[in-house]
Formats: structure tokens, sequence, C-alpha cells
């Protein structure tokens, strides 16, 4: 077992929690660079590459947060292809902004 308390008892409800935590991070993340680079120019997509050479993240964890944005209506993605191209959407820019300075989005 693990010394650190957020991945203690991988094998249960603790290890649900801190990879919940994990993914919101990220999530949180990327939807914040997102709506930079949409401040910067509002019809650029960004590359998954990109996200995770910046939060050093996994292809399958870009995958991951992409679909749960995508889900909730904060993205606009193609999962089909094999290289992942996100948006954000006016939803995802208003919950960003509002958010920005409070620490957490979702």
């Amino acid at each position: 077992m693990s010394g650190d308390p957020d991945i203690a008892g991988s094998d249960g409800a603790d290890a649900t929690a801190a990879r919940r935590r994990m993914n919101s991070a990220a999530s949180n993340a990327i939807l914040l660079h997102l709506a930079a680079v949409h401040r910067t120019n509002p019809q650029a997509e960004t590359s998954g590459l990109e996200l995770q050479r910046m939060f050093g993240l996994d292809a399958a964890a870009v995958r991951l947060v992409a679909t749960q944005l995508a889900a909730a209506g904060f993205v606009e993605w193609d999962p089909l292809l094999t290289n992942v191209w996100l948006r954000i959407t006016d939803a995802g820019l208003a919950v960003a902004e509002r958010q920005a300075g409070d620490g957490h989005i979702l």
C-alpha cells in the first residue's frame, strides 16, 4: 500500500476517489487552457499531443478527459479520429470563465 493518502487502499473506494480527484484536476486544467486558447483565437483547436506534453498526461488520460468534457457539452471533438483535437464550446467557455478564479470547475 502506498504512503500517499490519495492512493492508499488501491483496491477500494480510496483509489476510486483518488482517480476522480486526479481526473477532475486534469479536466479543470484542460478546460482552463482551452479557454485561454479561445481568448487568443476563437477558431483554434488544441491537439491531444499538446495537452499530453503540457500537463504530463498519457494519450489515454487525454482521451478520457476529452470524452468527459464532450459529454458535459464543454468541448467539441471527433472521437473517431486517431488524433484528438479539442475546441471549447460556449458552455465550456462560460464554465471556465465563471470558475477560473475559484480553483475548481467540475
